[in-house]
């Protein structure tokens, strides 16, 4: 098996169209879900965050996660994933830029954040199993394409 599915082409097609993701956590035995806007680095999904949110609590809880782009024409990439939290500086400073909106406006990299903005750390998701559907296909009986890690 590849290092990431055949159909990824696809996939970061609909990413690209539609670049806000909703991740689901899971807080004690409830799920909980929110929009985020990922970087990519191939399959790897990078989420920007401040290290104090309850979805890094969670996460370091339950690093099992779950990410889905929707696409208007019922298409959607699933991603489950491993979430790690990412704090050194070096890796930061390379994603600053990898961001597909301007992070300055809600983060600050420094220590001591400014009055108004969040510190900055970014969780990895690195995916173990990758789906791509359209309600279309299923209606006619088409089966997801399925991509799992080795």
């Amino acid at each position: 098996m590849s290092d990431r599915p055949d159909f990824w082409d696809e996939a970061a097609e609909l990413i690209d169209a539609r670049p806000i993701g909703f991740l689901a956590t899971v807080d004690g035995d409830q799920p909980i879900v929110r929009a985020v806007t990922p970087a990519w680095d191939g399959i790897t999904a990078f989420i920007a965050t401040d290290p104090s949110t309850p979805k890094v609590r969670q996460i370091q809880r339950n690093p099992l996660v779950d990410l889905i782009h929707w696409g208007q024409d019922f298409r959607h990439v699933g991603l489950r994933a491993r979430a790690q939290l990412i704090t050194d500086p070096e890796t930061l400073e390379h994603l600053w830029g990898a961001f597909p909106y301007e992070l300055s406006d809600y983060f600050d990299r420094s220590d001591t954040p400014a009055q108004g903005k969040a510190a900055f750390s970014v969780i990895r998701l690195q995916p173990f199993r990758i789906e791509l559907w359209s309600l279309p296909s299923l209606a006619t009986g088409t089966p997801p394409q399925v991509w799992r890690a080795d």
